[in-house]
């Protein structure tokens, strides 16, 4: 992570009674007030039951940060670890993933973002994919929901086709030590050693198409260092192509 990126811990409540933590979702979140609490929500039903869960708050101008806390604060106890984090200047998704990454405590990890949703059978079917085919990362399809709606466009993995641009939405399943391997910096691209991706055919999440087009600058941070198993992948309204879909 980049060396001047500072970050506020907000809360950092535990569960000593919750079940035995697998996967962190993490969830970038600015100046996303109205959604918050939907995409926290989704992470609350889910099915899997030993999740953590850490937000991290880009310096929002509007009530996300005390919106976030006041939700963390009273589902606390449905997660192993729940962590709110407060960015001390506003340096963009890329490093906030980065600081959520960095303090996560599994070896699995789930990228959402504030604006987006998880159907509740996501992490449990990600990471039984993973499991099963011994990959670093795991996603599917993805449904769009807001100003557009329907099933994104799938796309088999090709890390080939990887290495040349992101194609892969960030929304996914992902072994720490994997995005570890790429380098904990502003943007991400391919490790040099192998590393393997499970792709699957369902849809697990849901993308907000309501939201302003993203930059090829953007798409470039979310990046993950992933190769050779038949992932499927949907597109993003707008133009954006996901990772990993959530259907029951």
């Amino acid at each position: 992570m980049a060396e001047y990126a500072r970050h506020e811990v907000v809360l950092d409540l535990r569960n000593p009674q919750a079940f035995a933590s697998e996967v962190t979702v993490i969830v970038t979140l600015y100046n996303y007030m109205r959604y918050i609490e939907a995409a926290l929500q989704s992470v609350l039903e889910q099915t899997h039951q030993g999740l953590n869960l850490i937000v991290v708050d880009d310096k929002s101008k509007d009530r996300s940060l005390s919106v976030a806390k006041r939700w963390m604060t009273k589902h606390a106890s449905r997660f192993g670890r729940a962590m709110l984090l407060l960015a001390e200047s506003n340096y963009g998704l890329a490093v906030s993933r980065n600081a959520a990454f960095s303090r996560a405590e599994t070896d699995h990890v789930f990228v959402l973002d504030a604006d987006n949703a998880l159907y509740p059978l996501a992490v449990e079917r990600l990471l039984q994919a993973c499991n099963n085919a011994g990959a670093d990362a795991a996603y599917s399809l993805i449904e769009m929901f807001g100003d557009q709606a329907g099933i994104g466009e799938s796309y088999v993995w090709d890390p080939n086709r990887f290495a040349l641009h992101n194609y892969v939405d960030a929304m996914a399943l992902i072994r720490k030590d994997a995005w570890e391997k790429a380098g904990v910096t502003l943007c991400f691209r391919p490790a040099a050693g192998k590393t393997t991706t499970s792709g699957v055919p369902s849809s697990t999440a849901a993308w907000k198409g309501s939201l302003s087009r993203r930059s090829s600058a953007d798409i470039a941070c979310l990046a993950v260092p992933c190769s050779a198993r038949k992932p499927i992948k949907r597109r993003r309204a707008r133009s954006w192509r996901c990772l990993f879909a959530i259907h029951g």
